[in-house]
């Protein structure tokens, strides 16, 4: 015995030993190949939970490598390629998945998911339909049954949709995703109530952007406006994705008559949308109607830039904010020529003459207000000058003062013509009754006249 083990060399003997180990360990392997699977499977799943995808694309590579004919790990690492948008990756997984195991319920669920994304409507509703007939108990199906609903519905049988988005409810009352879509497709069938139902059971479950945003919508449809804002808003703080709903928002705030929020939410959706002609012209007509002409026919030429059919549309109302800002443009110089000559002739009545035929001044007044003395924008008042003077801070004046008889009845009386705006450079109308004048039974029949 002593001499048949000295015929062993060393080498051997470690040869032997190394024998010995490599298959202690293949048969551990081939033991233990099970456990390995369901622990990096259930940390896959956790990851994924926590969307720690990189993290669980890692762990599940190195657990193929430890057991690379593991089904499971083929599912769940097309599942994370599905996370990561590379549905072609996720594809070949699952392809592996299922020829390792071809009663892989969750590789043909994912797989369909895969072809789905892709827009390959008929080959996913085949495969999930695999995974329907793998599930006897139809327990886990809701998921299978959502997806060929969206199927469907992305190639235009919305019929087909209702009624399996319907068999996905049946089998889970939590699907909010199954309910939003009914409801989305109520809203576009114009079903505006049992829209509202389906919106609201998915927002019960899941308070989503797109279901409110879609709650927005019914409740405008219905003139139901306040709650169309709240939910609106409500998408918005939930960081709803399409910038049209600040469009939607400024049309409503428009019908409620709230100009200056509706302007906000146009110009939130202009900053995106800069070419968008419709709501450069809203935006205009918004400006127009509460007296900023500057940003009215900012907004107007940038229309017309964008489709030249608007400049018949708007000509009108370029012209007219046109000459408004003209003349407020000369604002400031003749307020301060207006100054001028009432210091000079210190304010009495009796030198209003001065004034009067003061040529540099007159023309000056002719030249800037003659061309729009029939505008709407400008109105004649008569007021005795005394009064005017004893409560001069009552008026801003930035027109001109011109001393002019009134024939009434073959008498002259004397008057004196006002161009007035206000504080805020807003040109006013006041009626008789708003000054204070001397003889207002004249006055008053006078405008009559």
């Amino acid at each position: 015995m002593e001499n048949k083990l000295k015929q062993f060399s060393f080498l051997d003997i470690l040869v032997i030993i190394i024998g010995i180990l490599a298959l202690t360990t293949l048969i551990m392997l081939l033991l233990f190949k099970p456990i390995i699977e369901n622990r990096y499977y259930r940390l896959g799943e956790e990851l994924i939970s926590k969307n720690n995808i990189n993290q669980a694309l890692k762990e599940i590579n190195y657990a193929l490598k430890l057991n690379y004919e593991s089904s499971k790990l083929h599912e769940i690492l097309g599942r994370i390629y599905i996370y990561k948008k590379d549905y072609l990756l996720s594809i070949k997984e699952l392809e592996k998945a299922i020829e390792i195991d071809n009663n892989n319920y969750y590789a043909y669920l994912y797989l369909g998911i895969s072809y789905y994304q892709q827009g390959k409507y008929n080959e996913s509703i085949n495969q999930l339909e695999k995974a329907i007939s793998l599930d006897i108990e139809n327990k886990n199906n809701s998921q299978a049954f959502y997806y060929i609903a969206k199927s469907y519905y992305n190639q235009g049988f919305t019929d087909l949709s209702i009624l399996k988005l319907e068999d996905a409810i049946k089998i889970d009352e939590k699907n909010s995703e199954a309910f939003f879509e009914l409801g989305k497709i109520y809203f576009e069938k114009q079903n505006i109530e049992k829209s509202i139902e389906y919106l609201n059971k998915s927002l019960l479950i899941k308070n989503t952007p797109d279901t409110n945003y879609y709650l927005g919508l019914c409740y405008e449809n219905l003139g139901q406006l306040d709650n169309s804002i709240y939910y609106l808003k409500e998408a918005i703080r939930l960081n709803f994705s399409d910038n049209n709903i600040y469009y939607i928002l400024g049309n409503i705030y428009f019908k409620k008559s709230l100009y200056q929020e509706a302007i906000i939410e146009y110009e939130k959706f202009v900053k995106n949308n800069p070419n968008d002609a419709i709501s450069r012209y809203k935006l205009g007509n918004l400006y127009f109607n509460i007296g900023n002409y500057k940003y009215a026919l900012e907004h107007y030429n940038k229309a017309i830039s964008i489709d030249s059919t608007y400049k018949e549309i708007l000509k009108y109302n370029i012209k007219e904010a046109s000459n408004i800002i003209k003349v407020k443009n000369n604002i400031k110089k003749f307020q301060k020529l207006l100054e001028d000559f009432y210091l000079k002739n210190n304010h009495y009545p009796e030198n209003i003459d001065k004034i009067y035929k003061n040529e540099d001044y007159l023309n000056y007044c002719k030249k800037m207000f003659n061309p729009y003395k029939n505008s709407n924008y400008f109105y004649d008042l008569f007021v005795d000058y005394n009064n005017y003077l004893e409560n001069k801070n009552k008026f801003i004046f930035s027109g001109y003062i011109v001393y002019e008889p009134i024939n009434y009845k073959n008498k002259f009386y004397q008057a004196y013509k006002l161009y007035a705006i206000d504080g805020n450079n807003n040109f006013i109308k006041y009626n008789s009754k708003d000054l204070i004048i001397s003889n207002n039974s004249i006055v008053d029949e006078y405008e009559k006249k």
